[in-house]
């Protein structure tokens, strides 16, 4: 009885006969996300083109899959005053139409997508998705720091809830449409679909993924990459030397790089959060502190700018403090004609990490719009986690992956609190992924857990209970545990 009681709770695996049309429907939510993602991506380095270059003369450090739009053959002259204002404006501006139209765009956009899959049943706004890429655009084209990443996967699980609600689905396969477009966001703008496909799936939960979506994720990934490549071209975001060596005397390093790595993001995301409950405490309107935002970052970044650039043979040459920072990334790997060799590139490159982590802090900390991301680390790492630490070799993948990704890990923990503060988390007692994930789109209401038959379940089943506690629940282990209903 108990076995038959878990597998009713559990839900039944998506039907043969409905996947293809699941799939169908990821494949148009891959050829959306892809269609939007290429005009975000060009509109960003559109906008950086018109207002960084030609109006103050800067020069952005892109990476090499970035140049979309060519090479600028010549710059205008450089204007320090001009540069300091323009990430004000722009972020002003975005402040301003992401409260007006939609305010759950604030902030880097992963944490919205996460809340929505778990509390809203994959429902998000219709006009969420293109209010997210307006207001992106002009946060980032004006140099704010902020990554793509966050405002991707918004974007893209915007679409794919939108697609869901127009063809009226089911909250199960809009869930698993909202996972899809996620994936098909970050696959279009990072040229990485199976990367994307798996983080998606991943990064909604703390310890265990999202299987069911697993297929139409890399699905909607392959067609946004395509979508992508018609219109820019088949190169990769990042370019590599022809070949790099493996040498096993330096794997020791790469571990000792995980360890710096993990500190300085555990030390990154902890001011991070202080300054973000400072700025809630201004005394000034909602909309202007973005501009206040920008106006700190251009103060902050434009004297150092002005300093380092004669030193690089070119006034106003940028080092990834404002905008993206992919370049900065870029430059490590390859390097430029005017980057210096040696220990004195090493510090260059440190220095220009410490001073990309406080413009960051200034650029999505006042509720702009875009991914909350390190130069030197990515943007996250868990080993800070109360409940329950990571292995050194996932510290290891999570600060080599989500430097590309960049979720913040405040966005899991937000998943996690969220069950603390009422919501039921009854799929705890589902341990197995497999039936986790099926079991989450069909919860059971508090009645239902009130029953004599929620007896049988593990007391696992909390609604306070945070998600994927480590308690796993077997199919045995609930045969063994009386019932008190058939005991009465």
């Amino acid at each position: 009885m108990a076995l038959k009681r878990l597998f009713y709770a559990a839900g039944a695996p998506i039907e043969f006969q409905i996947l293809g049309r699941v799939l169908l429907h990821a494949a148009l939510v891959g050829a959306a996300a892809g269609l939007l993602g290429s005009l975000f991506f060009a509109g960003v380095e559109a906008t950086q083109r018109v207002a960084l270059e030609g109006w103050a003369g800067y020069a952005p450090l892109r990476a090499g899959g970035e140049q979309i739009l060519g090479e600028l053959e010549r710059h205008g002259s450089f204007h320090p005053m001009l540069l300091a204002l323009i990430p004000a404006v722009g972020a002003l501006l975005g402040g301003a139409i992401s409260i007006w139209l939609a305010p759950e765009t604030r902030g880097g956009g992963s944490d919205a997508i996460i809340d929505a899959f778990h509390n809203a049943q994959g429902r998000v706004r219709k006009r969420v998705a293109f209010v997210k890429a307006v207001v992106s655009i002009l946060t980032l084209g004006s140099g704010g720091s902020g990554g793509r990443e966050g405002p991707t996967m918004q974007m893209g699980g915007a679409l794919g809830s939108l697609v869901g609600q127009v063809l009226r689905v089911s909250d199960r396969e809009r869930r698993i449409l909202l996972v899809a477009g996620t994936a098909a966001g970050m696959a279009a703008v990072f040229r990485t679909p199976l990367g994307a496909a798996l983080l998606a799936v991943e990064v909604l939960h703390r310890d265990d993924f999202e299987s069911d979506a697993i297929v139409p994720s890399v699905l909607a990934s392959v067609v946004a990459y395509s979508v992508f490549i018609a219109f820019f071209g088949e190169r990769t975001l990042f370019t590599h030397a022809p070949s790099y060596p493996f040498v096993p005397a330096h794997l020791p390093l790469y571990a000792l790089l995980a360890v710096g790595v993990s500190i300085v993001a555990s030390a990154f995301l902890s001011m991070l959060r202080g300054v973000q409950a400072a700025t809630v405490r201004l005394p000034v309107p909602e909309w202007c502190k973005p501009g206040l935002g920008g106006l700190a970052l251009g103060a902050f970044a434009t004297p150092i700018i002005v300093l380092i650039g004669p030193h690089l043979g070119q006034p106003g040459q940028g080092m990834g403090i404002l905008g993206g920072g992919y370049g900065a990334a870029q430059l490590a790997i390859t390097g430029a004609p005017w980057f210096p060799l040696g220990w004195r590139g090493v510090e260059l490159l440190a220095l220009l990490g410490a001073v990309k982590m406080v413009a960051t802090y200034a650029t999505p900390r006042v509720r702009a719009t875009s991914a909350t991301r390190s130069q030197v680390c990515g943007s996250s790492i868990q080993c800070r986690s109360k409940r329950r630490r990571s292995s050194p070799l996932r510290i290891s993948i999570v600060a080599s992956s989500q430097k590309i990704v960049g979720v913040s890990g405040n966005d899991r923990r937000k998943a996690a609190s969220a069950s603390r503060s009422g919501q039921p988390r009854w799929i705890d007692a589902f341990q197995n992924p497999i039936q986790t994930s099926r079991a989450m789109h069909n919860p059971p209401t508090d009645a239902t857990l009130s029953t004599p038959a929620a007896a049988c379940l593990p007391s696992a089943v909390e609604p306070s209970h945070p998600i994927r506690r480590a308690s796993r629940a077997t199919p045995s282990a609930i045969a063994a545990k009386p019932c008190a209903a058939n005991v009465a």
